[in-house]
């Protein structure tokens, strides 16, 4: 009863892996609706860039300092183009979620959305493992089946050695 073992967790395993998928699927959702939200709730206000990061072996960012009702406010972005310190670019914040902020004219993307790869590559994972546990089950089933069926193995003849009497 081994191969029974074997589809349980085969089951089991792509299951998880399922509920993994969709809850990254939401996560990516979540993620996309902030960019809507940004698009629908977007208001343009002047910045002034403080910082930019150039690195070889980092992603290129910038801050920007910008004021919303008169409390002043530093974001870090993405880099995008060349924009030195000093510059006087155009920024997009969310009235409601004022941390969803983007240069204008740049689709907005959330510094979160790199984590969505985690249960993405985790749900594949499971997936195949469940692949694996179900060829291994398959393989007990077809084993266990052989060996149990009556009339498969021929007598041996008396005083022989096991091997074909031809």
């Amino acid at each position: 009863m081994r191969w029974i073992r074997g589809f349980r967790g085969a089951l089991v395993s792509l299951l998880a892996g399922i509920l993994l998928f969709l809850g990254a699927a939401a996560l990516i959702s979540v993620f996309e609706d902030q960019g809507a939200a940004l698009v629908a709730n977007g208001v343009e206000v002047p910045a002034v860039v403080t910082d930019v990061n150039q690195g070889a072996r980092t992603e290129d960012w910038m801050k920007v300092r910008f004021f919303i009702a008169g409390d002043e406010r530093e974001h870090t972005l993405p880099l995008n183009g060349d924009h030195a310190v000093g510059d006087r670019i155009t920024v997009v914040y969310d009235r409601f979620h004022h941390e969803n902020v983007t240069v204008a004219g740049v689709p907005y993307e959330s510094p979160y959305a790199f984590f969505a790869i985690i249960p993405m590559l985790g749900s594949l994972a499971l997936v195949v493992l469940a692949g694996l546990l179900a060829v291994g089950a398959i393989r007990d089933a077809v084993t266990a089946r052989r060996v149990g069926r009556p009339g498969r193995h021929r007598a041996r003849a008396p005083g022989g050695d096991g091997g074909h009497s031809r």
